[in-house]
């Protein structure tokens, strides 16, 4: 039998090559509905498993992907972009980001239509932004724990991994970010402590140091660094660019 995927001659119920099943079928409704129920709740590799599975061990999850446990996680690029295609809209659609204008009031027309214009920019590339920050921590986390011989692209694997869950958590704190408006600053500061602490966490398993405090002090200056980086380059760009006086 000739793989149709791959051109390779096999014998049995999947290509010896690619992995190809030998039991093909035109494609139909109840495929489609088959393979959206697969990717979510599929027991060992679904997004469903990854989510709890970053939950109880972020780090491990981490370190076994990079260590060849490739076919066993679901793979954690496609992740963050689910992640944070879900937090756009979210944000987008409910206009989390502007819940803070009711601050300005009292405040200079000028401050008022730099906030407004900030917004609008934030909402128009807020993946963008999201995206940017992962390759911006893994060059954190590969300077301080470059003593762990783990390479960029290993620490890139663990900051996408950590900040795909990071879009979870902020998911999960969206209804108090939309319902509790008035307390804006309080729920997203609650939610920055408690996703600082969870990178903190899932980096210490990941890197396994012989200490903790040293490391944790180390990764709580790469959360400080990492949000100032973010916020400077953020306001550089809307300020030459976008901001219009």
């Amino acid at each position: 039998m000739q793989c149709k995927n791959c051109k390779v001659t096999f014998e049995g119920n999947y290509c010896c090559n690619c992995g190809q099943s030998a039991h093909t079928h035109r494609l139909n409704i109840k495929h489609f509905t088959h393979e959206a129920l697969h990717t979510f709740t599929h027991l060992d590799t679904g997004i469903l498993y990854l989510i709890k599975e970053l939950f109880v061990k972020p780090g491990e999850v981490a370190l076994e992907y990079v260590e060849g446990a490739r076919k066993k996680y679901y793979p954690p690029l496609q992740f963050l972009i689910l992640c944070v295609a879900a937090c756009t809209f979210l944000t987008v659609t409910f206009h989390l980001i502007s819940a803070n204008e009711s601050v300005m009031q009292g405040q200079s027309q000028r401050i008022i239509d730099f906030t407004r214009q900030f917004n609008d920019f934030a909402y128009k590339y807020y993946n963008v932004i999201v995206f940017l920050g992962v390759p911006v921590n893994a060059v954190f986390t590969f300077l301080f724990f470059k003593s762990t011989k783990f390479n960029y692209s290993e620490n890139l694997i663990l900051n996408t991994f950590l900040s795909a869950q990071h879009c979870v958590l902020y998911i999960l704190f969206f209804p108090f970010l939309y319902f509790f408006r008035d307390y804006y600053f309080y729920v997203i500061g609650l939610y920055f402590i408690i996703s600082s602490f969870y990178f903190i966490w899932g980096s210490l398993q990941f890197f396994k140091p012989r200490t903790i405090a040293w490391p944790s002090i180390k990764l709580s200056l790469i959360v400080i660094l990492h949000l100032l980086v973010n916020m400077i380059l953020t306001f550089t760009v809307f300020l030459l660019f976008i901001y219009k006086k």
